[in-house]
Order: structure tokens, then C-alpha cells, then sequence
């Protein structure tokens, strides 16, 4: 969701949205005291809901991946479900709770449709078309990012399916990953997390990936680490080519490391068996990701307790 809203903006030469929930924290309080309990859910092409917005899965899409974004008292944040396709086009359903509109995005720049009878507030960009939707607290997009240019009868389509009801459907990702074990430094406030499961139709993992926001909260966030496992791949696969790496051994693990321009490594790749992890020190977000002492000492820490089953 924040991505389709940052599209929006970037468009229209406007700030972008960063942070866990720009609406702050206390607004997404104040309505998600009414959340329902989450569930979890294996298999993310059963789950066809996205809070008060459901939908039918596409046909013969090739990866479907679950993204959830919770502040540290277990609350919602954001919840998209995209589906992938062959040839790169993808249709993502988004909300963001807590979250207004009209406050976040210029709506006299957007025009109106109506599809079963609700109304939304359309833009186009580039070869995307998008969808906005204000239900009470909470905010809801329709993205297809198509492969060439917009279809519009393509896009009516995938709106014809789109449905909301009273029930709030909280489906959860349950993240374990299959083989890296590490401990996070307790001392560490976590004030956000995200995490992101893709499969294939049949249920198959490709990528498990779990993320922490460190800090008092959206405004004052210090840094944040991401670690990833990549399924049936290899290092070389997903390394980036006009990029420089060098190998690196942490305790008894060999990675390959790449620095940022101040030359403190922050991406670390490792292979173990058929897989590949990934531990990265996010660093604190903004026009320019920074990366501090503090951050690079945290990661260290975390590297030193990594250890493979």
C-alpha cells in the first residue's frame, strides 16, 4: 500500500510516504482497538481477504505473496496481498489502517469510477492503474501494474471481483524459516515489523522474509534489519551484477558482503543447501538511508549469533 501511495506521490513530484504509518501511532490506535483477532493462515493463496476488502484470485498467475506490517502491541499496520505474473505484471489489494486519504494524497488530482457500487478515486501512472478507497479509519487500493501498457477492460475485471463486507479479515503470516537460527538484542526497542511470504499457487515457499523497525516509534526510529531466505536459488542468482561484493567470514560462515559508499558492510548473502539468507542492516530510512554506529554495532551483535541447523 505505501508503495502504490508512494507511486502516487513520486508522480506528482510530491514527498513519499516512510515510516511505519503516516498517519502516526495514535491514529491507528484509536480505531484498531476494534481489530479483530488475527489468524494465520499457511497457505497465502487461500487467503482472499484483505481487512473489510475481498476478491477472487486471478487466473495462472505465477507467485502470490502476503505482506503484513504490525506495530510491537500486535496491532495492524498494513496488510497487501499481490499476485505476480509471467510477464511481470501484478495485481496488488492493499490496506492501511488507520490512514486517511484526503491527508496522505492530492484526491482533486484523482477522478471518479464506480464499480458495485462504490466509489473510488482512480489515477494512472506509467503502466499503472490504481484504485483508492476511504472506508471509515482506514484506507484501500487496487494497483495492476501491467507488463506493457494499461488495459482498461483487464482492470474492470479485476474490479467486478472486488467486495467489501462488516468482516475484517486479519490473516496473518507465520514466518519460520528452515534453517538460520539468531537472537535479536533484547535491549533493542522493536516499535514495528513486516513480514513477507511468496509462494507459488500450490502453496510451495519462494521467499520468507521478516523485518524490524528499532526505535521509540515512526519518529524516532533508529534503525531497522531485515533477514530473508531465498528458496531453491544460489548467491550468484541474486546478487545485483553492476554491484561490488566481497567475501567475508563471520564466525564458521562464509558471505558474500556488500558496503555502502562509507564502507561499512551491511548486506550479508549466505548459501546453505538449496537456499539463501540474506541479513541486512536497513539502516534508518529517508531521502538517504543512513547507517549509524550504533546500527553497525547492533548488526555485528546479530551476526554473531547467527548459526545454521
Amino acid at each position: 500500500m505505501k508503495k502504490i501511495l508512494a507511486a502516487y506521490m513520486s508522480a506528482l513530484a510530491i514527498l513519499s510516504l516512510t515510516a511505519c504509518s503516516s498517519a502516526g501511532q495514535s491514529s491507528a490506535d484509536s480505531q484498531q482497538s476494534a481489530q479483530a483477532q488475527p489468524t494465520t493462515a499457511a497457505v497465502v493463496s487461500q487467503d482472499k481477504g484483505v481487512n473489510q476488502m475481498s476478491f477472487t484470485a486471478p487466473e495462472a498467475y505465477k507467485t502470490v505473496e502476503r505482506y503484513i506490517e504490525k506495530y510491537s502491541d500486535g496491532k495492524f499496520a498494513e496488510k497487501d496481498i499481490t499476485y505476480n505474473f509471467e510477464d511481470e505484471s501484478s495485481i496488488c489489494y492493499a490496506c492501511m489502517f488507520g490512514i486517511t486519504l484526503a491527508v496522505e494524497i492530492p484526491l482533486e488530482k484523482t477522478t471518479a469510477a464506480e464499480y458495485n457500487g462504490v466509489s473510488y478515486q482512480m489515477y494512472e501512472t506509467g503502466k499503472n492503474e490504481c484504485a483508492f478507497l476511504q472506508k471509515d479509519a482506514d484506507a484501500y487500493a487496487i494497483r495492476y501494474k501491467f507488463a506493457d501498457s494499461i488495459d482498461k477492460e483487464k482492470f474492470d475485471k479485476v474490479m467486478a471481483n472486488v467486495k467489501f463486507t462488516e468482516n475484517a479479515d486479519l490473516t496473518d503470516n507465520n514466518i519460520e524459516f528452515d534453517g538460520i537460527q539468531y537472537t535479536l538484542d533484547s535491549t533493542l526497542n522493536v516499535y514495528c515489523t513486516t513480514s513477507t511470504l511468496k509462494e507459488t499457487p500450490d502453496g510451495t515457499a519462494v521467499e520468507k522474509r521478516l523485518s524490524w523497525k528499532f526505535g521509540k516509534d515512526k519518529d524516532n526510529e533508529d534503525f531497522a534489519f531485515v533477514i530473508a531466505e531465498y528458496k531453491n536459488t544460489t548467491v550468484e542468482q541474486q546478487l545485483k551484477k553492476d554491484k561490488k561484493y566481497e567475501q567475508k567470514q563471520v564466525g564458521n560462515i562464509t558471505y558474500t558482503v556488500r558496503a555502502d559508499s562509507d564502507g561499512k558492510p551491511y548486506e550479508y548473502y549466505t548459501q546453505h543447501g538449496s537456499d539463501v539468507y540474506l541479513i541486512r542492516n536497513n539502516g534508518k530510512s529517508g531521502f538517504v538511508t543512513t547507517r549509524s554506529d550504533k546500527s553497525v554495532e547492533a548488526f555485528e551483535k546479530l551476526l554473531s549469533t547467527i548459526s545454521f541447523k
